[in-house]
């Protein structure tokens, strides 16, 4: 039997969309495409048994059938932080049949169901907005005193919490202004007694 590698199969998330993208083919056409995820090693090694496929339209191919992608919504056992999800993908080409690169299951030789992990990261997003300045100056001609005092509020940052990464996750707002004031003092010309 001669293996053929076609190229990386990709998984992103972004969105509350799990994407796989399997590479592009410069021989051939893809004819079915099969994608298992989930948070335990799949069982089911019969291609068309596996949950996400062109027949229920997670999976799509492009006009030429070079390329595929399938787009999977987020379920709720795969939100959490660094969590290993399991993957197999299989895919059905003019020239045979493949499945992504990873230890086989279910049997242990030959063109085997094989899986392969991904690991979930949490990005907590924070915005920081930094509210204007203030400058205000006091001249007072009769001491001849300038005092200068610049208000420069810290930024106000607005985390929004990882602990539970469900949309809709309670949002903290630290807030605060610190005054900070700066004194010039001229000295005060007093003539010389003649």
């Amino acid at each position: 039997m001669t293996l053929k590698l076609y190229g990386q199969v990709c998984v992103g998330i972004s969105d509350g969309m799990v994407t796989v993208t399997y590479p592009t083919l410069t021989t051939g056409t893809y004819s079915d495409i099969h994608v298992y995820i989930g948070t335990s090693i799949p069982t089911e090694t019969s291609p068309g048994q596996l949950p996400y496929t062109l027949g229920n339209k997670a999976c799509s191919l492009s006009t030429d059938k070079t390329s595929a992608t399938c787009s999977i919504p987020i379920q709720d056992p795969w939100r959490a932080c660094d969590l290993k999800l399991y993957i197999a993908t299989h895919a059905s080409l003019t020239a045979g049949t493949g499945w992504g690169a990873g230890p086989c299951y279910g049997k242990s030789t030959g063109n085997c169901a094989k899986y392969w992990t991904f690991n979930t990261k949490c990005q907590c997003p924070v915005v920081i907005n930094y509210e204007p300045i203030t400058s205000t100056t006091t001249c007072l001609t009769t001491v001849t005193n300038i005092i200068t005092s610049i208000v420069t509020p810290p930024p106000t940052s607005t985390v929004t919490g990882c602990d539970d990464p469900n949309p809709g996750s309670p949002t903290s707002t630290i807030t605060s202004t610190t005054t900070t004031s700066v004194d010039f003092t001229c000295p005060v010309y007093h003539p010389a007694a003649e």
